[in-house]
């Protein structure tokens, strides 16, 4: 079992929990938990960003040059089995 179907698994079980329940009827609780995925979102980008800067300046790849590579060559394969029709 992966860690994010693991995960998944406890938190439906927190979720039918009563005092679960009880905890996130609590304005506080529930803009805590928002502002953590909130943190959660800002970090990934500014890591990603720093990441991007790095890649850049090492002459590497990043994921979004390779996604557009693997798009264009897709594109041109399609391109090629309708010339040879």
């Amino acid at each position: 079992m992966s860690v994010k179907n693991y995960l998944a698994e406890q938190s439906m079980k927190m979720m039918k929990d009563d005092r679960f329940a009880r905890v996130m009827q609590h304005k506080q609780v529930v803009s805590i938990v928002m502002r953590g995925i909130q943190l959660q979102g800002e970090v990934r980008q500014k890591i990603d960003t720093r990441l991007d800067g790095v890649a850049k300046a090492l002459n590497f790849a990043t994921k979004k040059e390779i996604r557009e590579l693997k798009r264009c060559i897709e594109k041109l394969e399609k391109q090629l089995d309708h010339a040879s029709e």
